[in-house]
């Protein structure tokens, strides 16, 4: 199940575990996935908190709501609530949104926020924190870093099809907007892009800037990324020259 976690985010499952076994709960509830985040990677979820809103604020929040009982047995094997499973399921969808073939801490924090019903959302919803502002800070960042290192050359071919609902879009000078078949990461600004026409023809652009367009998500539903590549064309195919 845990295969493509990476070591801090399986760091967050086993801790999770050890803050239930603490609290006396039977089961492993999405509050101690939060606790488990702040112990194996706390920046993950500080970065999102104003001042004043650190750990020892969350510790206390969610130690005044969860079950307390006589402390388990750390040899006892606790399950996941219903509600832990959909956020670790959650999590895996917002990886695959993000283009991440891993799942890590910040797709687990995501995965926290995603169902605005659930007490632990309540409580970063409180503190400001949204999974929209999140997961578009989390895709511009990807892109940041791709570009730093060094990736380009990025070519595209013309479809109205989407891939894993992640559309993407070519915006040009005029405004007129051309439909995408992504392969890889979204361009940053200053790369150059070659579109491939329906007929093979090719049209180079250069990236003026990126834009996200991010829907709320619902478990069974499409992604509803959209990415709008800003672009000034440097070289058309023959026939429209």
């Amino acid at each position: 199940m845990f295969e493509r976690y990476t070591e801090k985010a399986r760091q967050v499952i086993f801790f999770a575990r050890y803050e239930a076994s603490s609290f006396g709960n039977p089961w492993i509830e999405a509050e101690f996935l939060l606790l488990g985040l702040l112990r194996a990677n706390k920046h993950t979820v500080l970065r999102w908190l104003g001042d004043g809103d650190g750990e020892l604020s969350l510790r206390e929040e969610i130690a005044r709501q969860v079950h307390k009982g006589p402390r388990t047995p750390t040899s006892v094997d606790l399950p996941l609530s219903h509600e832990a499973e959909r956020v670790l399921s959650y999590a895996a969808e917002e990886a695959s949104v993000l283009s991440h073939p891993f799942i890590g801490t910040e797709h687990l924090f995501l995965g926290l926020l995603r169902d605005p019903q659930s007490q632990v959302a309540k409580i970063l919803f409180e503190r400001g924190v949204d999974a929209k502002t999140v997961r578009e800070t989390l895709m511009r960042e990807s892109v940041e870093s791709d570009s730093r290192a060094g990736v380009s050359g990025i070519t595209a071919r013309v479809s109205g099809d989407a891939r894993r609902g992640f559309q993407v879009f070519i915006v040009s000078e005029d405004d007129t907007s051309l439909p995408v078949l992504w392969q890889l990461r979204a361009p940053a600004a200053g790369e150059v892009l070659t579109v491939d026409s329906e007929d093979g023809e090719p049209t180079v652009y250069q990236v003026v800037r990126v834009e996200w367009r991010v829907s709320s998500i619902s478990s069974g539903s499409p992604f509803l990324t959209k990415a709008l590549i800003h672009v000034r064309t440097l070289r058309q195919s023959q026939e429209s020259t």
